[in-house]
């Protein structure tokens, strides 16, 4: 009998979940610049180069500061923020010119003043957009 209990109380709550979860507004979609941009670079202080597909599938040369979207949180790196050059060191790609998964990587200061090696994977916000690099 408790087994039948908690399969109607399951049934209802699910039944009840699904309007609020198809109402949710769609998070945004990962960037996965890494399929179609390639030779992918950073300079020290955190502009990404790459050779980005257009419309037509030419690769044109794109860049983007990360600065501008990528920031430096108690040394972990984080979307959302900026200015994390300023704050990081050893600043590299690991794993360039494979799909899906190209990393950012450096080493980062902490509120209290230690360095830790923190990484983000730009394919989770990183776009192409005709050619252009966004985030």
């Amino acid at each position: 009998m408790n087994t039948f209990v908690s399969f109607v109380l399951l049934a209802v709550c699910t039944v009840t979940a699904i309007p609020s979860i198809l109402s949710a507004p769609l998070e945004k979609r990962d960037g996965n610049f890494s399929f179609n941009c390639k030779e992918d670079g950073i300079t020290a202080n955190g502009v990404l180069t790459s050779g980005c597909a257009d419309s037509k599938g030419a690769i044109i040369p794109a860049s983007l500061s990360l600065d501008s979207c990528v920031g430096n949180i108690d040394g972990q790196l984080t979307t959302g923020f900026s200015g994390f050059s300023s704050s990081c060191t050893g600043i590299t790609l690991v794993n360039p010119d494979a799909a899906p998964g190209v990393v950012l990587s450096a080493q980062c200061t902490t509120n209290d003043g230690r360095v830790v090696i923190s990484g983000l994977n730009l394919d989770k916000f990183v776009t192409n957009t005709n050619g252009v690099l966004g985030c």
